[in-house]
């Protein structure tokens, strides 16, 4: 997603957002663990006609968010942002059932953690239960409705990534 500057001759980005919506048990094997960003093959096609035109239940796992101009974009831009992929999964007929994000740096880690209500990899032991499963809580921001988010718990979080190459940051 690209946010250009309205009053720019030039069309001037000013931020973008990279997002990888997924069918939600591809999600699920992603935030397990069990497979990463760079290796993911979903052919989209496939899924639309095994649907039948149902809507189809996805996680959006966001990849990278960049502001390059806060005077334009505002400090809330992550609300402009969510509600720009709520439109363009309705559009699709995308039901968001999983929100995810891999966050590497301070601002990011705030924005999930402290403002969107999301868990770290690292608070995994809070939230697993005595079912073996785990639960993510999620509250939208505008409403302050709350969304119970359950997956058994298959992957020994203890044990390292299975790809060496992709390490989380401590």
């Amino acid at each position: 997603m690209i946010y250009t500057d309205p009053n720019s001759i030039n069309n001037n980005v000013v931020a973008i957002n990279i997002v990888i919506p997924m069918p939600i048990s591809l999600w699920y094997k992603l935030i397990k663990g069990e497979c990463f960003e760079n290796t993911l093959d979903i052919n989209w096609d496939n899924i639309n006609e095994e649907n039948n035109n149902k809507p189809i239940i996805i996680g959006i796992h966001i990849y990278h968010i960049e502001v390059l101009n806060w005077d334009i974009v505002g400090k809330a831009f992550y609300k402009h942002m969510l509600q720009d992929l709520l439109q363009i999964a309705n559009f699709y007929n995308h039901q968001i059932k999983g929100f995810s994000g891999y966050c590497v740096t301070p601002k990011g880690n705030w924005l999930f953690k402290d403002v969107l209500n999301c868990k770290n990899a690292d608070d995994f032991s809070d939230i697993i239960n005595k079912d073996n499963k785990s639960e993510f809580v999620i509250e939208n921001p505008k409403y302050g409705k709350k969304t119970i988010v359950e997956f058994p718990r298959g992957v020994d979080i203890n044990k390292p990534y299975l790809d060496k190459s992709v390490q989380p940051p401590k």
